[in-house]
């Protein structure tokens, strides 16, 4: 920013205007980016952006943590989020003389890291000279990222080192010194120390040879990794000798000074290239060579690595691992039909950490599996062709995959099995729940009394010595016409806290094929505040909290949800049911609602790519809503009422404008969580600018 400082003469009565200074103000601080906006607590990540100082930035995370007293090289920031950090999404912006920059979003998931690295091992001494020493060791690990070693000498904490060798000088000649090393992590943890070193110090005069202790390379990716065509790497080496050697590089670097033994330089090849080094004083001369790789543009397209086949055998471990050249950091694998996933009920499971498919299937055929790898800077996938061969030593079910029953009525279907089963079990899927109990026994046989009438399907599982096999079932359990007692009022109902609240139950009782009005005498587990009169059938009161309530009514149950506030605004997010944006789960169907229809998913993939969340989803009955176009792609708009985030900012999907929030605290004001805002797609941001979104009061 350009000031100008003018001033005013008077001159024969006339004011004349003359600018006297021209003052340049600092930038105010801007965050472009960071380079993690998922993160565990103890993480460190860099925050990119303009306008940072050289010592006086402090990095704030809401509601009330900062970082303080770091150092900027005007365009990063390099901190740790604090362990205190709970596992939600926090604002992220710094603070120095120039101002306050705008915020970012960081979402905290997992535990704190609250596990020490290993211990580094094998300390040793690489050359020693009458006032200097260098020493080297083998590397730590840690779980989630190693920050450096701590270097004890004679007890006492002396330094700090990144990599895996480090030297001082300015010793006393002919000195005993005891050295040790701890190795810790971003936070904060530290291992146990290494092994214990003596070290004796020469005779002042002493010459020795030029030794090159260690010479690679460093870049964003790590150490001696390829870089791209144009990017630059550091050089770092350690080299020792009496007196001290003189160190040059070929290719163009040419002499090379560095303080004490250990130096750096950057270099950007724009094609693989081989650097020697050469260390020489009076008494030798050494030389060593590092190749930097370079990879050619076309190469750097982010992809799927990993064979796209694979074979496996039912009953029989199984593992397989996804690759991607994108850095990956996260991984996932799935079908397109949760209700056929093998990795919620086939023995299978996906390390999203490391990307490996483990497990021992119990189920044969092909599957098409959607691999995905995602980095800081893209998600890549591609499709595995899976073939699971069968295993003739494991059970394989023989009797029907259908099965029919009337609610009310006993009921009973054996399970039948090949190759003698010694156990059975039944398996609900996850995402489903179903008011009808479904008992087996160690026979395999099922037998129930189901008293609701809907279709179950379920996994059947047998299993022997060899292992398990498994198959979907399907039970169609009907009413029989004028069989058993039938309520048609709705199976749920909403209220709000301190408001009137009335349920009238509606139905008919059909005993002995004699029809009667419904008969409840007594219901259970009312929410407080409400009564039930059996002499009118109807729940009414005004409920004293919020919350779900599952009111049991003879053999059935009636679900009644109780929220906070009451609202007839649909933009606003009051916890309303069936507002824009709400997902609603009716009896195992998940709807979206906008504009008063609810939409369904034709499949849980769209559900899912459109970055929804299963534990978002609130059971309600829908049957009094009319239908909406079924959503098909997973890249079109979202619907009204829904939450994106974009580049850090949160908008709120209008109904054809997007609404911004200014600030963490306008988002929370208008009732939101963190929880329920899913990633914009390209459709959502072609959706004009709405004006900001202002605090609720």
């Amino acid at each position: 920013m350009v000031v100008i400082v003018l001033s005013i003469s008077f001159i024969f009565g006339l004011s004349i205007l003359s600018p006297l200074s021209v003052a340049y103000a600092a930038d105010v601080p801007v965050i472009s980016s960071l380079s993690k906006t998922t993160a565990r607590a103890g993480e460190s990540l860099v925050i990119t952006g303009s306008g940072f100082t050289a010592t006086d930035n402090i990095v704030y995370i809401t509601p009330n943590d900062k970082v303080a007293s770091l150092t900027s090289n005007g365009q990063t920031i390099s901190f740790t989020l604090p362990l205190s950090l709970s596992s939600n999404g926090h604002y992220v912006y710094v603070v120095n003389a120039n101002g306050t920059s705008n915020k970012l979003v960081v979402v905290i998931t997992g535990d704190p890291d609250t596990q020490a690295p290993s211990t580094p091992t094998n300390l040793k001494v690489d050359s020693v000279g009458s006032s200097n020493v260098d020493l080297s060791w083998t590397a730590s690990t840690d779980n989630v990222g190693l920050a450096g070693y701590r270097i004890y000498r004679d007890g006492l904490l002396t330094d700090t080192a990144g990599p895996t060798s480090w030297g001082e000088g300015l010793l006393s000649p002919e000195r005993t010194y005891t050295y040790k090393v701890s190795a810790v992590d971003a936070a904060g943890n530290e291992s146990a120390t290494s092994n214990v070193i003596n070290v004796i110090t020469k005779s002042i005069g002493t010459t020795s040879a030029p030794v090159i202790v260690s010479f690679f390379s460093s870049n964003a990716t790590g150490s001696n990794a390829p870089i791209k065509s144009g990017e630059t790497a550091s050089l770092i080496a350690k080299v020792t000798g009496t007196p001290t050697p003189t160190v040059s590089v070929n290719n163009g670097v040419g002499v090379v000074s560095g303080i004490g033994s250990t130096f750096s330089f950057n270099v950007s090849p724009t094609v693989t290239t081989t650097y020697i080094l050469t260390a020489t004083n009076s008494a030798g001369i050494v030389t060593s060579s590092l190749t930097v790789t370079v990879i050619p543009a076309s190469a750097t397209t982010p992809a799927i690595t990993s064979p796209l086949t694979a074979k496996a055998k039912m009953g029989v471990p199984f593992s397989y691992q996804i690759t991607a050249n994108n850095s990956p950091t996260s991984f996932d694998a799935s079908l397109p039909d949760v209700k056929n996933s093998l990795f919620l009920h086939g023995g299978l499971s996906v390390d999203p950490k490391s990307g490996i498919i483990s497990g021992t299937p119990d189920f044969f055929g092909n599957f098409t599996i959607d691999l995905t790898a995602t980095s800081s800077s893209s998600t890549v996938s591609n499709k595995l062709a899976l073939t699971i061969l069968p295993n003739p030593n494991i059970p394989v079910i023989t009797s029907s995959l259908e099965a029919r029953a009337f609610a009310g009525e006993p009921f009973s279907y054996q399970i039948t099995a090949t190759n003698n089963p010694t156990s059975f079990e039944i398996e609900f899927f996850s995402n489903e729940t179903f008011r009808n109990n479904l008992p087996v026994n160690s026979a395999g046989l099922i037998s129930a009394i189901p008293f609701q009438n809907e279709n179950i399907s379920v996994f059947v599982k047998v299993s022997n010595a060899s292992g398990t096999g498994r198959a979907r079932l399907v039970f169609w359990i009907k009413d029989r016409e004028q069989s058993i007692p039938v309520m048609t009022s709705p199976a749920s109902a909403v209220g709000f806290v301190g408001q009137p609240f009335s349920y009238q139950f509606t139905g008919i009782d059909t005993p002995k094929g004699t029809q009667s009005p419904l008969f409840i005498d007594n219901v259970t587990n009312l929410p407080l505040g409400l009564t039930f009169d059996s002499s009118t059938k109807i729940i009414s009161g005004s409920s004293k909290t919020a919350g779900v309530n599952i009111v049991g009514v003879g053999s059935s149950f009636l679900k009644i949800i109780i929220f906070d506030t009451e609202t007839s605004n649909l933009s606003d997010p009051a916890m309303s049911p069936l507002r824009d944006g709400a997902l609603i789960n009716d009896r195992g169907t998940i709807f979206v609602i906008e504009n008063g229809l609810k939409r369904g998913f034709t499949s849980l993939e769209v559900f899912k790519e459109s970055g929804r969340k299963l534990s978002s989803v609130v059971e309600v009955d829908t049957a009094n809503i009319p239908a909406g176009e079924v959503i098909s792609d997973a890249t079109q708009r979202h619907p009204r009422g829904t939450l994106v985030i974009f580049e850090g900012t949160i908008y709120f999907l209008g109904k054809d404008l997007r609404y911004p929030f200014p600030s963490e605290e306008v988002f929370l004001s208008w009732g939101h969580s963190f929880a329920n805002v899913v990633p914009a797609n390209s459709a959502d941001m072609n959706s004009p600018v709405g004006p900001i979104v202002e605090l609720k009061k």
